[in-house]
């Protein structure tokens, strides 16, 4: 018996679970939602990524305007290390 949805079989029997990345996908969206409302107002901030850092741990991606604006950044969210990557002002690209 095996099961392709999120959720774990009753009792002990892990074998027959077959994870399919469902619940991680949505935790994954869930948790860049949040990182975007609690930075995008700020100052110097223009969008926010995930990324995996030097020490293979998950780390939450700011991108900014200048490195005083990363300066004024928490360590941490969500249990994540904040990183801040100095990127300019960006704009969209004119398509005409």
């Amino acid at each position: 018996m095996t099961n392709s949805g999120g959720a774990r079989p009753e009792g002990d029997d892990l074998a027959a679970y077959v994870y399919d990345g469902e619940d991680e996908d949505a935790a994954a969206t869930s948790f860049m939602r949040r990182a975007e409302a609690a930075f995008l107002d700020r100052e110097g901030v223009v969008g926010v990524g995930s990324g995996i850092g030097k020490s293979g741990e998950d780390t939450l991606l700011v991108y900014v305007e200048t490195a005083e604006a990363g300066n004024a950044l928490p360590a941490r969210f969500a249990g994540r290390r904040v990183v801040p990557q100095v990127s300019g002002i960006i704009r969209p690209q004119d398509t005409q």
